[in-house]
């Protein structure tokens, strides 16, 4: 069964739109100093190894106080 020329430009237009609502977040983040800051940071931290790595779930949570 072949698709409509309709069903494709809605797949089409469902698509397009799936991909600019993705690249106004990725724009918002973009845009928002503290956070670019922050992910700056976690690089920075990342490649001089201030990393905790953990072994499971339970470990992480207790890390973190849950």
């Amino acid at each position: 069964m072949a698709i409509s020329d309709r069903e494709l430009l809605v797949m089409f237009a469902r698509e397009l739109r799936e991909i600019v609502e993705s690249f106004e977040e990725e724009v918002e983040i973009l845009a928002d100093e503290e956070t670019m800051k922050e992910i700056e940071e976690s690089e920075e931290a990342y490649r001089k190894g201030e990393v905790i790595k953990f072994n499971n779930i339970q470990d992480f949570r207790k890390e973190i106080g849950l």
